[in-house]
C-alpha cells in the first residue's frame, strides 16, 4: 500500500514540475483572446519589456 502511494506521489509531482515547466516555456499558453471579439491589439512598449525590435513588431498582426 505504501509502495502504490509512494509510486502515485511521485508521478503525480513529475506530472507538476512537467507541467510548471510547459507554462514557463510558453508551450502552454491560455491567454490567447478571441480576435472576433477583441479585434483591437498592442505591444507592451514598457521600461520593464527590454529593447522593441521593430521588425518583429512589423510582422506581427497588429495595429
Amino acid at each position: 500500500m505504501i509502495k502504490k502511494i509512494t509510486i502515485i506521489s511521485l508521478l503525480a509531482f513529475i506530472f507538476t514540475l512537467v507541467l510548471f515547466k510547459a507554462l514557463d516555456l510558453g508551450l502552454i499558453w491560455f491567454v490567447y483572446p478571441s480576435e472576433e471579439k477583441y479585434p483591437i491589439r498592442g505591444i507592451d512598449v514598457s521600461n520593464h519589456q527590454g529593447k522593441l525590435n521593430g521588425s518583429l513588431t512589423q510582422l506581427s498582426n497588429v495595429k
